[in-house]
């Protein structure tokens, strides 16, 4: 490997690697496979103030087959929620300028108490006055991890649903 940096021109990296000597390998599918659950796609709010983060995580759900929508501050992410009805899961980070994820899980809780919301945090501990209920995902993640939380929450608000329209309303 050789890297090369020219302050004002960027970085170059190579990367040399042997020719290979065998038989040509069958191509591997990287690609991350779905299981059943996650043939819905699903509309995902992600709450992020860090572009190349949020780009990232953008990525991860949208290869998982997901919807997503950006908003770089919990004050965006509560009005894109006012305005849009078809949120089924808000994935938020828990420190940012203004109001973090905790206070935002909070005031999303208020409205839209139905509504799953993930924090994803690079502490170990959260500060005092964190909700310990909600659900965590902790930095760095991996795709399998934030999908099989995605799934799991969203299995769960179905379920929920489906108990409600079952339950006769009380008079």
């Amino acid at each position: 490997m050789r890297i090369r940096s020219q302050r004002g021109l960027g970085t170059t990296i190579e990367l040399w690697l042997p020719a290979s000597q065998g038989a040509d390998a069958a191509p591997v599918d990287l690609r991350p496979q779905r299981n059943e659950s996650q043939r819905d796609a699903l509309q995902v709010l992600v709450v992020e103030d860090d572009e190349m983060v949020a780009a990232g995580t953008l990525a991860l759900i949208e290869d998982m087959g997901h919807r997503v929508i950006e908003a770089n501050s919990a004050l965006v992410a509560l009005d894109i929620l006012e305005a849009n009805r078809d949120i089924d899961i808000v994935l938020t980070d828990h420190a940012m300028p203004g109001m973090n994820g905790t206070e935002l899980a909070r005031r999303i809780r208020k409205t839209r108490p139905e509504l799953p919301v993930i924090l994803v945090t690079g502490y170990a501990d959260l500060p005092n006055g964190s909700d310990p209920s909600l659900p965590r995902l902790n930095k760095p993640y991996r795709q399998q991890e934030l999908g099989d939380l995605i799934t799991t929450l969203a299995a769960d608000q179905r379920r929920k649903v489906m108990s409600l329209v079952r339950e006769p309303a009380a008079e």
